[in-house]
């Protein structure tokens, strides 16, 4: 089992729901700003809050990362049972409910797998009754280590599954298509149930409270938007050439909070934290300070900072306010030629067509979101995922 790309999460079960089906909120610690009342988060069966905090995100550019333990220590026998163990006793100090695995590129059995089979040494072992769930990624190339022989293992040792269907378009692509869509959900779904053999019980379907954004190739010939050429959205080392980003569906990043601002007095800044730059660097659409075309250029925030390009905030205004509908792949989207700019997101009526065309044809236990606080301006789509599973709780066949 690889570990460099686990993190984890802790579950919180809500003691009283009236929905039968899974209804998983994700809860991070950049969006806490405006969370959702009692009213909005009704029927919400578990809580994942993410991720544990750390000193690193504190400072621009980000520290860098020591490991608790050398690599060549992990994962041994003992450290594998020893990281269960106190996971397990996190658990019950916090009084948590279970933990959530971001196991989105998992290894495979180590060489001593039938003398000493995962499941005697796993973290679902060590806290007993209490819930184990874990994360996985949407897009095939991304799910290496999940394949028929393989997945059914992992499954056995989970209580459920948040399938992430959303960020199905990234950086790593060059074509534009939708980053989630009814089709392009399904065609997940359908993998994970049908070649991967997940039990449709412990499948949570995935939504997303932000819109995407991919910067055009304005040398290419594009009508609408779809299936156009885009200009490298990474560099050649694999780093982010800033030409791509998210847009949450907070308050803030739909009306312009410029007179309740406070100065960074730690690199971050933007919507989820209230501080703007200080002379001289802008807001990256991320969340962090700096002078450099990262910062500056398309992902730039006006309300936040300086910019030599159109604001992100602008054209994400734009976009929300003209968005058309891919009737067709279930999708909704934006293509602004004048800044050559394409836009993806996910729409209330969208989540209640994927509802019916998903969720219960495919008899699926859940559904999960990330994350409660990316959707304050009007909280729409978590009152559309309230009206889904308050349904799903009524259906007989589910």
């Amino acid at each position: 089992m690889k570990f460099s790309n686990l993190v984890i999460s802790l579950v919180a079960s809500v003691a009283s729901v009236e929905a039968s089906a899974r209804y998983v909120l994700y809860a991070d610690q950049y969006h806490l700003k405006g969370l959702p009342n009692s009213t909005v988060t009704k029927g919400i069966t578990h809580v994942i809050m993410a991720f544990e905090n750390s000193s690193l995100f504190t400072t621009s550019p980000p520290g860098n990362y020591t490991p608790f333990e050398p690599l060549s220590a992990m994962p041994t026998n003992s450290t594998r049972a020893s990281y269960a163990s106190n996971i397990a006793s996190m658990l019950d100090t916090m009084g948590f409910d279970g933990v959530d695995i971001d196991w989105e590129y998992p290894g495979g059995n180590g060489q001593d797998y039938k003398q000493s089979p995962n499941f005697e040494k796993s973290i679902k072992s060590a806290i007993g009754e209490k819930e184990l769930s874990i994360a996985v990624p949407g897009l095939q190339r991304d799910m290496i280590a999940y394949t028929a022989k393989q997945a059914p293992k992992i499954w056995e040792s989970v209580d459920f599954v948040n399938i992430m269907t959303y960020d199905l378009m990234n950086r790593r692509d060059n074509i534009t298509v939708h980053h989630t869509s009814v089709n392009g959900s399904a065609v997940v779904i359908d993998h994970c149930l049908n070649v991967l053999g997940l039990p449709p019980a412990k499948a949570n379907l995935g939504f997303a409270f932000y819109a995407k954004y991919f910067t055009q190739d304005p040398a290419g010939h594009c009508e609408n938007g779809l299936g156009c050429t885009m200009v490298a959205l990474e560099n050649k080392d694999g780093s982010d050439s800033g030409k791509s980003a998210a847009m949450t569906f907070e308050t803030a990043n739909y009306v312009s909070s410029v007179g309740n601002l406070t100065e960074s007095p730690d690199g971050s800044c933007g919507p989820s934290v209230g501080h703007f730059c200080s002379t001289g660097n802008c807001c990256g659409a991320y969340g962090f300070r700096g002078s450099s075309s990262d910062y500056c250029g398309t992902n730039c925030l006006s309300d936040y900072g300086n910019c030599t390009a159109v604001s992100a905030t602008t054209l994400f205004r734009s976009a929300m306010a003209n968005g058309t509908t891919d009737e067709d792949a279930g999708a909704e989207y934006y293509y602004d030629s004048a800044n050559n700019v394409f836009w993806t997101w996910d729409t209330p009526q969208l989540i209640a067509k994927k509802f019916t065309l998903i969720v219960k044809s495919r008899h699926l236990g859940g559904v999960i979101a990330w994350s409660g606080g990316e959707d304050s301006y009007s909280w729409s789509h978590l009152l559309a995922l309230q009206s889904g599973v308050a349904a799903m709780g009524s259906c007989e066949n589910l």
